[in-house]
């Protein structure tokens, strides 16, 4: 950290994430200038970089989407991936809730405590959910990959669900977990199972259908007020963001959705959590089938 934000450095940091850092081997990323110590002490000039600007990707082979292609009722899914420790034997600590081989992972306080507190504040916009496999061996891990089932072979539990409690055991997807050491049982769910929620409010008759920017912003708007709550300095740093946002000259009425989306994926990383919007209706039509 003092050799990116010491002399000639900077604050602009991009840090990929533990999924990510194994497989492109870095754990941050940074743009020191050319005054930087760093480079006298690798002897060398800085290279020259590229600055991103709009233009760069502005001819996607894609093209920007259509208004009919983008979500008319977005919901969110956030989901934390926890690696788990596979026991089998008598001296395992759980061995007495399930008397055969189990998963298990463990969970930290204060990530708990947000997951619990946004999966409260989003109900009805978001899926707040653990999600853990039920394999242990690289072997299966590339097994799953290649055979594209580590959906399948993943189970997912709610923050509320866990509670108190630190640490969840399960055997596999689709059956009851148990949260120790006394927990009751409950559904560790797969991934279809968690979108049951949604489907008798998508399914009654003359529901008003939001257009999409309004119904995007309310969204992201819900989302990033749960975010907020009880987190004074992520406020205090959205809102002098945004304060230098409306500098730049970029229309009004988006400042605020762009904070909000800030808000939320400041969040998201400080959790190393995932995050995903999808539409309401196409998760809707896919459970139903």
């Amino acid at each position: 950290m003092e050799l990116v934000t010491g002399e000639g450095g900077t604050r602009r940091i991009f840090s990929p994430g533990q999924v990510l850092e194994k497989l492109t081997g870095f754990d941050v990323a940074t743009d020191p200038g050319h005054d930087h110590l760093i480079w006298r002490i690798l002897n060398i000039e800085r290279p020259r970089g590229l600055s991103l600007i709009p233009s760069h990707w502005r001819n996607s082979p894609f093209g920007i989407p259509k208004r009919r292609q983008l979500p008319q009722m977005p919901f969110s899914l956030i989901l934390q991936f926890k690696r788990p420790e596979y026991l089998y034997g008598s001296r395992a600590k759980q061995w007495n809730l399930w008397h055969k081989p189990y998963y298990r992972f463990a969970r930290s306080k204060s990530q708990h405590s947000t997951l619990t507190r946004l999966e409260r504040n989003v109900s009805g916009s978001a899926i707040v959910r653990y999600a853990s496999p039920a394999f242990h061996t690289l072997a299966e891990l590339e097994t799953a990959q290649l055979t594209g089932k580590v959906v399948e072979t993943t189970g997912h539990v709610s923050p509320t669900a866990l509670g108190r409690h630190q640490i969840w055991t399960f055997e596999k997807p689709g059956s009851f977990g148990r949260g120790n050491p006394v927990g009751r049982r409950q559904m560790f769910e797969h991934f279809d199972s968690l979108f049951a929620s949604l489907l008798p409010e998508s399914s009654r008759t003359g529901q008003q259908v939001s257009p999409y920017t309004a119904g995007l912003e309310n969204h992201l708007a819900i989302l990033s007020n749960a975010c907020q709550l009880r987190s004074p300095q992520l406020r205090r740093a959205v809102r002098v963001w945004a304060n230098r946002l409306r500098m730049t000259g970029i229309p009004v009425d988006l400042v605020q959705p762009l904070a909000d989306l800030a808000t939320i994926q400041m969040t998201m990383s400080q959790l190393r959590s995932t995050w995903w919007i999808f539409d309401r209706f196409e998760v809707f039509s896919h459970v139903s089938k």
